[in-house]
């Protein structure tokens, strides 16, 4: 794949789609928006590359950035509850258990 999504919202706005898509209860939840970035430079064959990323996933990678979050603070409460103890005394048995 070229290029990468670190820095992309560094990158160069192309504009906004001029259409919004409705949710199925508009009433309610507002509709999807897109937006479009140019990428700087080229595809190695020399296209121009356009990103483009929704509302929706904006949301998706928050929630998903958020439960990575938590599992992580879990994780580390769960491993500070067996650290000192029988089987977790040593610095390598406890590097062992993160790995």
């Amino acid at each position: 794949m070229h290029g990468s999504s670190v820095g992309l919202c560094t990158r160069r706005p192309i504009g906004r789609l001029s259409e919004s898509v409705p949710r199925h209860d508009a009433r309610t939840t507002p509709p999807e928006r897109f937006e479009a970035v140019e990428d700087p430079e080229r595809s190695a064959e020399g296209y121009r590359i356009v990103w483009y990323r929704s509302s929706e996933k904006w949301r998706r990678d928050e929630q998903a950035r958020e439960n990575a979050i938590h599992e992580a603070r879990w994780g580390l409460r769960r491993l500070a509850e067996r650290v000192g103890k029988h089987k977790l005394k040593r610095r390598q048995q406890v590097q062992q258990a993160v790995d």
